[in-house]
């Protein structure tokens, strides 16, 4: 919800096994409709400097929305595609409405597929690794039918890096939230 309780920040979802490009918008809760959503590109103040982007295509899924410990309002969503990043953006006034400022990103470890974040006011996050991007589909189908392990929780930290959480593997992990005091983490 934006920070003036009209607007509903969403994503699109690109379906499996193949993955394509879809939008963010904004739902309005008053007319309950769809309302575009302008985003930009900006410096990149946050996330890791060694992602960068030059396009506004994404395939986003997951998303957190957060006030930083700095004022500044922060989403954050999963991004499939072009590469597997979460996207950082700055959610911004804009004529009656809200627009999306392109602030940063972080490129996911390697062969992992995030499905949800959850934001720190810090600006770090927690991030659900639904299962490995080279599973072959009918593996991961099978893998949904047993309940086998496919994945599980990681933590990244501007200065840290990513880190995968002990004790968080699991089938198919989803959704994250983590708690106002961030002292809790659910999945």
């Amino acid at each position: 919800m934006t920070p003036d309780d009209r607007f509903l920040l969403v994503t699109g979802f690109s379906a499996l096994p193949d993955t394509f490009l879809t939008e963010m918008a904004l739902f309005d809760t008053g007319t309950s409709s769809r309302v575009p959503l302008n985003v930009s590109l900006a410096e990149p103040i946050w996330g890791d400097s060694d992602c960068a982007r030059t396009s506004l295509d994404f395939s986003p899924h997951g998303l957190d929305f957060i006030a930083r410990a700095d004022g500044a309002y922060q989403l954050a969503i999963t991004n499939h595609l072009p590469t597997e990043t979460i996207e950082f953006f700055e959610v911004v006034p804009e004529n009656g409405s809200w627009a999306l400022v392109w602030r940063g990103c972080v490129t996911a470890p390697v062969n992992s597929l995030f499905n949800d974040v959850a934001l720190t006011r810090a600006g770090n996050f927690y991030a659900t690794e639904m299962y490995k991007a080279d599973l072959p589909f009918d593996s991961l189908l099978a893998a949904g039918a047993s309940a086998a392990s496919t994945g599980s929780v990681w933590h990244w930290q501007r200065d840290d890096g990513y880190a995968e959480l002990a004790g968080t593997a699991g089938s198919f992990p989803n959704g994250i939230a983590l708690s106002d005091d961030e002292k809790v983490i659910e999945s």
